[in-house]
Order: C-alpha cells, then sequence, then structure tokens
C-alpha cells in the first residue's frame, strides 16, 4: 500500500459540481450526502488507488497509452482517474447509464 496525494482536474470538479446541481433541484441534503460520498471514494484512493478497474471502454492502443488510467464505480457513477507516481488525479466523474464513450471523447480527447 502506497500512501498518495488525491488531485482534482478542472473537468472532474465541473463534472461534480453538475451532479450536485442536478440532485439539487430536487433535494440540496441529497444533493450534499453525493457529493459527500464521491469525495469520500475519491479521497479512500490515496491508500487504495490499485482497486480500481481499468476502464473497459479503452480498447486497443488507447489501453496501452493510458495504461495508468482506472476507474472507482461509485453507483451510478463512475470517478475516472489516473496513478502517476505518488499522484492520484481524477479525470472526471461520469453517469454510469452514459455512453461513456462519447463523455471520454468530449472530455478526455479519445477517440471513441
Amino acid at each position: 500500500m502506497v500512501a498518495r496525494v488525491v488531485r482534482w482536474s478542472e473537468a472532474a470538479e465541473r463534472d461534480l459540481d453538475d451532479i450536485v446541481d442536478h440532485i439539487a433541484l430536487d433535494s440540496s441534503i441529497n444533493a450534499e450526502a453525493v457529493l459527500e460520498r464521491l469525495y469520500e471514494q475519491a479521497r479512500s484512493l490515496e491508500q487504495f488507488a490499485e482497486r480500481g478497474r481499468r476502464i473497459p471502454e479503452l480498447t486497443g492502443r488507447q489501453r496501452a497509452q493510458r495504461a495508468s488510467w482506472r476507474e472507482l464505480v461509485v453507483r451510478p457513477w463512475r470517478i475516472m482517474f489516473a496513478i502517476e507516481g505518488g499522484t492520484v488525479f481524477v479525470l472526471g466523474v461520469v453517469d454510469s447509464r452514459r455512453d461513456v464513450r462519447a463523455w471520454l471523447a468530449s472530455h478526455l480527447r479519445v477517440d471513441p
């Protein structure tokens, strides 16, 4: 087990804001609970980053080029991240009910 620092990209912070804002339209209490749950799970990557699975939508050359990319499933969301040395970079948070290939293409410049 290696201790790491977790850093959020601007895109990931925007994703999280969008999720929380959408939930808050119905319930600010639920929105706050989701925010805390997602942050808590991301913080857990400080100690257990390797538990995340490789992003299954990345195939072939994409997977080879992004070997450090992983995801943590926090239903119904997926926290996308990359491990780089002593840092875990949260790349984005996506609703798993969406087209993840399109999300990857639009957010992370990955060919679908």
